[in-house]
């Protein structure tokens, strides 16, 4: 849920995607775009992050990836990239399961109209 929020993010403003690229959220780090750059993929970033902290899982870690990487553009011509969202967490050990990184990976292609 947590990445699919972040795609259903970048899908509504899908006209400045390649903005979005480089999000890199943790508890002790984070890296969005500028207010100056986009108001609104900042936002979503900045919304984005205190959803993952407040999921309680730990040293849970989001980032976001285009492809081609901005400024390049679509070989194509149709403007199109490959949206990436990767939520990686640790498993808490219990006594029957060991802990472990877990990894929630969503592709999609967005262009705009």
């Amino acid at each position: 849920n947590l990445a699919a929020d972040m795609l259903e993010r970048i899908q509504f403003n899908r006209r400045k995607a390649a903005n979005y690229h480089g999000i890199n959220v943790s508890s002790s780090t984070t890296t969005c775009p500028t207010v100056a750059t986009d108001v609104m993929a900042n936002g979503d970033c900045t919304q984005w992050r205190t959803l993952l902290l407040s999921s309680n899982l730990q040293n849970i870690v989001g980032t976001v990836t285009l492809n081609p990487v901005p400024p390049a553009t679509d070989p194509l011509g149709l403007n199109r990239r490959t949206v990436t969202v990767l939520v990686t967490w640790n498993e808490v050990a219990s006594g029957e399961v060991t802990a472990a990184s877990k990894t929630m990976r969503l592709d999609t292609v967005i262009a705009p109209d």
